[in-house]
């Protein structure tokens, strides 16, 4: 076979995979996807983009270990959830999703941020993060922020998943619910004054939030 022929076949596709794993994805709105300002955030697979600065996204991204989006200079706040899979103890891989968890901060142009937190290394520890995600982001290996909860988004997306009426809890007999304490989580007191509310409140409720 021709030299140079047993080169492409050798060479091509390692080639193309090393572009794909450099592939950017660009999070910023249309009107700012030609501009060449852009900051770089750069994730671990394990890690997806539920939104940006409220705004939900839905990416399908190509396997590599980390990957690397665009965003516009300025401020931001992007939620975060851990979603992988990962074998249990009988060896059968399972989904395992976190909650939402959000970051706030500055983007200059041209810096490069990236998001880092504890991976898990067994199952069990996964099944943990799934309630306990905690995120940092760094620049030029500087810690900037860690991620917060955020109660309300984490209602609205369950809402938004579910018409109002379907939702589970709606089923159920509301005199048997008791009212949370004041120490308890702000998610606690939106669920209970929903399953309390009448149609009207929750549409109210549906509209305020998506403002």
């Amino acid at each position: 076979m021709n030299e140079k022929i047993i080169f492409l076949i050798i060479i091509l596709p390692l080639a193309i995979f090393a572009c794909s794993s450099q592939t950017v994805i660009d999070l910023r709105e249309n009107k700012q996807k030609n501009s060449p300002d852009a900051a770089i955030l750069a994730a671990p697979i394990e890690l997806d983009i539920i939104h940006v600065n409220r705004r939900k996204h839905d990416i399908i991204t190509h396997y590599a270990e980390t990957i690397r989006y665009s965003i516009a200079p300025g401020n931001h706040v992007i939620g975060l959830q851990y979603n992988d899979m990962v074998a249990n103890e009988d060896d059968i891989k399972e989904t395992i999703k976190s909650n939402i968890v959000e970051l706030s901060f500055n983007a200059e142009k041209g810096q490069i941020y990236e998001l880092r937190f504890d991976k898990p290394n067994s199952f069990t520890e996964a099944v943990a993060l799934s309630s306990s995600l905690e995120v940092s982001l760094y620049s030029n290996e500087k810690l900037l922020t860690t991620s917060s909860n955020n109660d309300l988004w984490q209602l609205s997306s369950a809402v938004s998943a579910h018409q109002a009426s379907s939702l589970d809890f709606d089923e159920q007999n509301t005199d048997d619910i008791p009212q949370p304490k004041a120490s308890d989580r702000p998610s606690k007191h939106l669920i209970f004054w929903w399953k309390k509310a009448n149609e009207s409140e929750k549409q109210d409720f549906l509209q305020a939030i998506q403002e």
